[in-house]
C-alpha cells in the first residue's frame, strides 16, 4: 500500500511539474515586444509580461492524471509492487508527462511563428522537424522513439532561446548606440587591474579579499545589501555597470583618486549571461525600479533614457544624479568580454601597457585614452 501512495505522489509532482515556461525559470521572450523596432525608443514598449502562455494544458494534465488513477486497479493485491515494475511504470509515466510538455511546447513555438515572423531561426527549424506533430497527433506509446523526440525538442528550445537573446542583445545596442555608447562600462582603481585581469570582475560581496582599493561609497553600501525583488538576490552579489559612467559618482571618485581612476569597457556579449536586471535609477535608492526585461529601456514610462544620459544638460539635483546612475546588474562574476579601458591621459596609458603588455594582448584588450569619458 505504501508503494502505491508514493507512486501517486510522483504521479502528481510529475504532472504538476508541466507547463509552458514553469515557475522554476525565468524566460526573457516577450512576444509582444519582439515586433517593435529595435531602434525605436520613441514609443513606449509597454510592461506586457515576459512570456505569454498561448498553450496552458492545465485541462490535459487533469485528463492524464485522471487516466493513470483510472489504470491503476482497486484490489492492491492484483498489482505487482516488485521493484522493476514500479520503476518502469514511474519511468514510462514520466515520459508521457514530458511528452505532453514537449507537445505543447511545440505548438507554442509554432503559434508564435506563425502569429509574429520574427524568429526565422525557430521558423526553419519547426519546418524541419514538421513530422513530430504526427508524432503528437499519434499520442505518446512505448512504442515512440522518446529519445529522438526529446532530443529534438532540446534542439527547438536551445534555438529558441539563442535567436531571442540575440534579439535583446542587438535592441540594447541599438538603445546604447543612440548615446554614442559602445560598451557597457565600470569605474575602478587602477591598482585593482591585476586582481580583475586575472580572475575577471566579481561582485562587492564576492571581491573583497582581492580588491586592493575599494572605491564604493561607504555611505550607501549597506543599502546594497537588501535583497532585489525578482532573483532576490542582494544587490552587492551583483557586477554593477552603469548606463552613463560619466555620472556623479565617477565625478566623487575622480575627485579623491584623480587619474588613477580607469574605465573598463566591456563588450555587450556579456548581456548573455543569465539572469541580468536593469534599474531605473541608482540600485542603492528608495525609489528604484528592477525589471529583468531588457525591452523596458525603450520605455519611457519605466526610464528616460534621455535624462540619463542628460542630453537637455539639466541642472543635477539629487533626483537627476540618480537617474543618470541607472545600472545593469550581472550576477557574481564576468570573467571575460573585457575589451578596452579607457584612462584619461597617455601617461597612465603607458604605465598599464608597460605593466601588463602580455597580459592585455594575450587577452585582446586594448588600452584607450578618452578624455570625453571623464571629467
Amino acid at each position: 500500500m505504501l508503494t502505491f501512495v508514493i507512486i501517486i505522489i510522483i504521479v502528481i509532482f510529475l504532472i504538476d511539474s508541466c507547463s509552458i515556461g514553469g515557475h522554476s525559470s525565468r524566460s526573457s521572450f516577450d512576444s509582444t515586444s519582439l515586433n517593435k523596432k529595435a531602434s525605436s525608443t520613441d514609443n513606449s514598449i509597454g510592461t506586457s509580461k515576459t512570456e505569454e502562455k498561448i498553450l496552458e494544458g492545465s485541462q490535459d494534465d487533469v485528463d492524464q492524471l485522471n487516466n493513470v488513477r483510472t489504470s491503476i486497479p482497486p484490489d492492491e493485491n492484483n498489482f505487482s509492487f516488485d521493484k522493476k515494475s514500479v520503476d518502469s511504470f514511474i519511468t514510462n509515466f514520466k515520459r508521457s508527462v514530458n511528452f505532453k510538455c514537449y507537445e505543447n511546447k511545440f505548438y507554442y513555438y509554432r503559434k508564435l511563428v506563425n502569429t509574429f515572423h520574427t524568429l526565422p531561426l525557430l521558423e526553419e527549424k519547426l519546418k524541419e522537424l514538421s513530422w513530430l506533430e504526427l508524432e503528437f497527433v499519434n499520442g505518446f506509446s512505448l512504442d515512440s522513439d522518446y529519445s529522438k523526440i526529446s532530443s529534438s525538442m532540446e534542439d527547438l528550445n536551445n534555438i529558441f532561446s539563442q535567436e531571442v537573446k540575440t534579439k535583446e542583445l542587438n535592441y540594447i545596442k541599438d538603445i546604447l548606440h543612440q548615446y554614442g555608447i559602445s560598451t557597457l562600462n565600470h569605474m575602478t582603481h587602477i591598482d585593482n587591474l591585476l586582481s580583475i585581469l586575472d580572475n575577471g570582475l566579481l561582485s562587492h560581496n564576492n571581491c573583497s579579499c582581492n580588491r586592493k582599493r575599494d572605491i564604493s561609497n561607504q555611505g550607501v553600501n549597506a543599502r546594497r545589501e537588501r535583497l532585489e525583488p525578482i532573483y532576490h538576490r542582494k544587490v552587492h552579489d551583483y557586477v554593477p555597470f552603469y548606463l552613463n559612467v560619466k555620472n556623479s559618482m565617477l565625478y566623487v571618485v575622480q575627485k579623491q583618486y584623480g587619474d588613477k581612476i580607469v574605465i573598463l569597457g566591456y563588450s555587450p556579449d556579456i548581456l548573455f549571461e543569465k539572469d541580468i536586471l536593469f534599474t531605473d535609477r541608482n540600485a542603492a535608492t528608495n525609489a528604484v525600479i528592477f525589471t529583468d526585461t531588457c525591452y523596458r529601456l525603450g520605455d519611457k514610462s519605466f526610464i528616460d533614457m534621455d535624462r540619463v544620459f542628460n542630453i537637455h544638460k539639466e541642472s543635477w539635483n539629487k533626483e537627476l544624479k540618480h537617474i543618470m546612475q541607472a545600472e545593469i546588474l550581472i550576477p557574481e562574476k564576468v570573467g571575460q568580454f573585457l575589451s578596452a579601458i579607457y584612462v584619461q591621459n597617455e601617461v597612465r596609458k603607458n604605465v598599464i601597457e608597460d605593466e601588463y603588455g602580455d597580459l592585455l594582448e594575450d587577452k585582446g584588450i586594448k588600452v584607450i585614452v578618452n578624455k570625453e569619458m571623464f571629467f
